[in-house]
């Protein structure tokens, strides 16, 4: 991150805050819908980290480090906590330089390219032959790929939202297909929705009848010879 480092006193710090703030509500920002997709953060949002400011030298005035952020892509405030940003996360197999929890940081790509985001990626160990490939009798597959979301508590959901990667170049593609799974009495259940086509470039929204779960799963099968990879995977 790009960012300077200034000293300022304190009653310029906290007047800087106050000016900042204006009329804005301060506090975690609200989560985002889960079919929005707002690429990265607005150009015009500026963040400032101040430590302690309560604790910070409060009998008088005193000199204090501030840093802000020389571009507006590496400043955002931080998103308030969402079912799946609490989840603790499992998946069947994973590339060793890919994140699991890119999955569920709420931060979006400006596209299915984006290499500035972090983003999940299945092994294609399992895909290799026509049978793993998924059918409409067999919708995972005979080799489905999951990743799994274990909810804090058990929750009503009634919606998921996945932004799917994809390298023109590269071996990550999109899945062949895939499936939504809830757990219901100690068992995998696929929701009530038809699975539209993986689309990239968007977030891919699925709506279902409500279901309260304490886990979700996300059941895929990878193109042949190919990684699928998602980039965030948010559940309402």
């Amino acid at each position: 991150m790009k960012s300077s480092a200034i000293n300022l006193p304190l009653s310029s710090v906290v007047a800087l805050w106050l000016a900042m703030c204006g009329h804005a509500r301060v506090g975690a920002a609200e989560p985002a819908p889960v079919g929005a997709v707002p690429a990265k953060p607005r150009p015009n949002i500026l963040f400032v980290a101040i430590d302690d400011l309560n604790a910070w030298s409060n009998r008088g005035n005193a000199p204090m480090r501030v840093w802000l952020a020389r571009d507006a892509r590496t400043a955002w405030p931080a998103p308030a906590a969402t079912l799946a940003s609490r989840a603790r996360m499992t998946s069947s197999t994973k590339v060793p330089w890919s994140r699991l929890d890119a999955l569920n940081d709420q931060i979006l790509p400006l596209n299915s390219s984006d290499k500035e985001v972090d983003r999940f990626v299945w092994k294609d160990d399992s895909v290799k032959t026509d049978a793993d490939i998924a059918t409409p009798d067999n919708p995972g597959g005979s080799a489905a790929q999951w990743v799994q979301y274990d909810l804090e508590k058990p929750a009503k959901i009634s919606a998921i939202g996945i932004y799917w990667a994809e390298d023109q170049r590269g071996r990550v593609k999109l899945p062949e297909s895939f499936r939504v799974l809830v757990k219901q009495g100690g068992e995998w259940k696929p929701v009530a929705a038809e699975m539209p086509k993986p689309q990239a470039d968007a977030m891919n929204l699925i709506r279902f009848a409500p279901v309260e779960t304490s886990s979700v799963r996300l059941e895929v099968s990878s193109p042949r010879k190919s990684n699928a990879a998602i980039l965030e995977w948010s559940v309402e």
